[in-house]
């Protein structure tokens, strides 16, 4: 059974977990009030030792706590400063009253009567090391105690075993956290024993059970707790005895009690909430689950009411984007008078996301090709959203405008070229998604961008190279062997770009793609909603996906004008962090 332990070199390994037995303390918890907010950590891809299961759990947690009425933020893969990020995000946004809970699955470490949580990017040489190259898991719960919170509940799925008793007594025992009051901290695993990866399975084992038993109504978060040590006990045939320090009063519901009528009747919920889910649950009417969230906006019930409403079909569900008159014809366009620019109508319709048949060039990311539908049509930009375009936003808005130079010297970018067609460069993500937004529309999802762009082509590009897109080879002065000078000089490569006079071109030069779209390849990298995650088509998600739920890099499709040929294709997946500027990223919207 592969276990959550990673061996280094010169640092030993502990999984996180307290010595000694469980212990309570006098907070009472009143099981209504105050919002529901989580923060769920996953952690898989280190490159020593990988694990199978720590992002399935997360996801199986957050799907879980989402059902239960939590507003919860996933991560997944975080490297150390996206670890610290998203706990400060987290507590930032709770207030007193509320119930916060942090998840973390992935490898531990326990040095000096401190325990670590490891992020991917851990390569710690020594113990002076682990605390630069780690996050301390006391440091968690520290932040949230600190927000008033009424309750508190820390939930390590990490293994705790130290062979090495790195910077440890002769003895070898872990750091105890202890619970504050209203804090809760749950262990995979007693001291000295590893908790169970489970790769032959979809989970871990310990969250494998946690999950099942935050889906039983009526289980107190005690009592919840306790179940779920008793299951992965027998489960691993005494091998892993999962830890609880509950420093709570009273009981907390994930799942709200379910009483029976004196009468001997089914069973029916003791709230209003719960008794009005009961009716509605298995629904396939979308309004009745925005009515009822719109009663009940922070019932336990929300979460699985906003779920099955993301699992109908788009073009009933109440409030979702509409999909527009079926009749309107691929390629039909229309002007948006916010924003000036004209929009393009995509059918919706099938097609294979992923590497192109007979295509040499892809890489491990765009593999496996698979099918996927896209249900609803759309609007989409005909072309990457302009100067002109940009101007009127910021005027409109009091935003500032945009940068004119960029890191190379280049001087007549944005409102400085004097033409109001160029694409819109030196924009961060999230400028982006505001600017989509402002005309009420979004940023295309990773699946939508590349739908619209092969136009029903199972072709890497629509049409000849040269004909539809600017890139490194003609986008400069003179015409240039981009791939040639990449592999002769690659460190000089931009240096050569820059002497040629390459850079963006207005839009709208090239030849369009059969849906009437232009400039999908080459000019500039388009921005798109998804986070990246390399391994994500091997889920072959195939309905309307929409990426991995968190990342550290957001995708972009298209290419650029400095790109060499083999990048200028349709399935090809560029990626960079949300908050970089260059005058390569550009964006379309879509909308209604």
């Amino acid at each position: 059974m592969s276990m959550r332990i990673l061996l280094l070199s010169t640092v030993a390994l502990a999984c996180l977990a307290p010595c000694g037995r469980t212990q309570e303390r006098g907070v009472s918890l009143p099981s209504s009030n105050g919002r529901r907010m989580a923060l769920v950590i996953g952690n898989d891809s280190y490159p020593s030792m990988p694990l199978h299961n720590a992002r399935n759990d997360a996801r199986a947690v957050q799907k879980a706590l989402m059902e239960s009425g939590f507003e919860t933020d996933l991560v997944e893969d975080a490297g150390r400063a996206a670890f610290a990020r998203a706990v400060d995000s987290f507590s930032a946004k709770l207030q007193r009253g509320d119930v916060a809970l942090f998840y973390y699955a992935g490898h531990g470490m326990a040095i000096d009567e401190a325990n670590y949580l490891l992020p991917v990017d851990f390569n710690a040489q020594s113990q002076a090391d682990v605390e630069f190259q780690s996050y301390p898991a006391r440091q968690v719960q520290k932040k949230l105690e600190e927000r008033g919170t009424k309750l508190n509940i820390i939930v390590l799925d990490a293994c705790r075993n130290n062979p090495f008793h790195f910077g440890r007594s002769a003895g070898g025992g872990l750091a105890a956290m202890r619970e504050g009051e209203g804090t809760l901290i749950a262990f995979a695993a007693k001291e000295g024993q590893q908790a169970g990866d489970n790769p032959a399975d979809s989970n871990g084992t310990y969250t494998k059970y946690l999950v099942e038993a935050m889906r039983e109504p009526g289980l107190g978060i005690r009592d919840l707790f306790f179940r779920v040590q008793q299951r992965v006990f027998d489960a691993t045939e005494h091998r892993q005895f999962p830890y609880v320090y509950a420093g709570v009063v009273g009981d907390f519901y994930f799942r709200a009690p379910l009483a029976r009528a004196d009468s001997g009747s089914p069973a029916k919920s003791a709230a209003p909430d719960a008794e009005a889910w009961e009716t509605i649950r298995t629904s396939a009417d979308p309004g009745l689950f925005n009515k009822f969230l719109k009663e009940y906006p922070t019932s336990q019930y929300a979460g699985a009411a906003r779920l099955k409403l993301a699992a109908l079909p788009r073009d009933v569900a109440e409030g979702s984007r509409s999909i527009g008159a079926p009749s309107i014809a691929a390629g039909t366009v229309k002007s948006n008078g916010k924003d000036g620019l004209t929009y393009v109508w995509i059918p919706p319709g099938k097609f294979t996301m992923g590497c192109s048949p007979g295509d040499g060039e892809c890489p491990g990311d765009e593999k496996p090709a698979h099918e996927v539908e896209i249900t609803r049509g759309f609007w989409m930009g005909q072309t990457p959203v302009t100067v002109a375009a940009v101007k009127r936003y910021r005027l409109a808005t009091g935003k500032h405008a945009l940068p004119t130079t960029d890191s190379l010297g280049r001087t007549n970018l944005n409102e400085a070229s004097g033409d109001g067609d160029m694409p819109a460069v030196l924009m961060t993500w999230d400028e982006a998604r505001s600017y989509c937004d402002w005309i009420g529309g979004w940023l295309p999802a990773e699946a939508e961008w590349e739908y619209a762009a092969r136009a029903g082509s199972a072709s890497a590009a629509y049409g000849n190279l040269d004909d539809i897109a600017w890139y490194a080879d003609n986008s400069g002065r003179q015409r240039i062997d981009s791939a040639g000078i990449a592999q002769r000089d690659l460190l000089n490569y931009q240096k050569h770009l820059l002497e040629n006079g390459n850079g963006p071109h207005p839009v709208k030069r090239k030849q369009p793609n059969a849906w009437n779209l232009y400039d999908m390849l080459g000019n500039v990298w388009q921005w798109t909603a998804d986070w990246f995650d390399d391994r994500y088509y091997s889920r072959r998600e195939i309905r309307d996906p929409r990426g991995s739920s968190a990342g550290k890099m957001r995708v972009l499709r298209g290419a650029a004008w400095d790109n060499v040929p083999s990048w200028v294709r349709a399935s090809f997946r560029g990626r960079m962090l949300p908050e970089v500027r260059t005058s390569t990223y550009g964006f379309r919207c879509a909308s209604n």
